[in-house]
């Protein structure tokens, strides 16, 4: 049921009368249109005014950065006119040297016997993997199926390469060998080039 507004006594007319705007509920706590717009134009002015801060401060820390760097480069320059080898190239290896060769010690003496006998042996088994001293042949016989009743043979032995892998120890004894013989000379016994850097077993030089 409507409820008409009453009318007004002098003019009759029920205009004049004023109806009261009806206000949300209590328990409705969303604010109204123009209130929202309201908030929502307060937000935005307060994020644009943190964004000019968070702005006006790294301007400031650049510019500061950017004054003591010059200040640097200014006494550097300064600097590098007072000692001229400031800036001198150092490469990452060793130059030429022109230097005289020292002199063998015992150290190398010793280095070189050892490496050298080290050789002589490798060669020694080579030749007996081929059966020079009258035994079996390992490396083109049944040397590994006939010597300690084949225990040793790819066969019974997990470890135990097979036979024709052997072929690369003479390779490898011969280049020791030839190793020895090109940088064991006594002339080339203490050249910086030539000194073992490994340890003795690394080179006879």
């Amino acid at each position: 049921m409507v409820t008409l507004p009453p009318i007004d006594a002098q003019t009759g007319d029920p205009r004049t009368s004023r109806i009261p705007l009806p206000r949300p509920p209590k328990h409705d706590g969303r604010p109204l249109p123009w209130e929202a717009r309201e908030q929502e134009a307060e937000e935005t002015r307060l994020q644009d005014a943190s964004a000019a801060r968070r702005r006006a401060v790294i301007m400031e820390k650049a510019a500061a950065i950017e004054a003591a760097t010059d200040h640097e480069d200014d006494d550097a320059d300064e600097y590098a006119d007072d000692e001229e080898d400031l800036y001198t190239y150092i490469p990452p290896y060793n130059l030429p040297s022109r230097d005289p060769d020292p002199r063998p010690g015992a150290v190398d003496l010793a280095r070189q016997i050892f490496v050298s006998v080290s050789a002589v042996a490798a060669l020694a088994s080579a030749l007996w993997m081929l059966g020079a001293f009258g035994g079996p042949a390992i490396i083109g016989g049944n040397g590994l199926e006939t010597l300690v009743d084949g225990w040793y043979s790819g066969d019974a032995a997990l470890l135990t390469p097979d036979a024709g892998h052997y072929w690369l120890w003479p390779v490898i004894a011969l280049g020791l060998l030839g190793h020895a013989s090109i940088s064991g000379p006594p002339h080339r016994s203490r050249l910086p080039g030539s000194v073992a850097r490994a340890g003795w077993s690394a080179s006879p030089r």
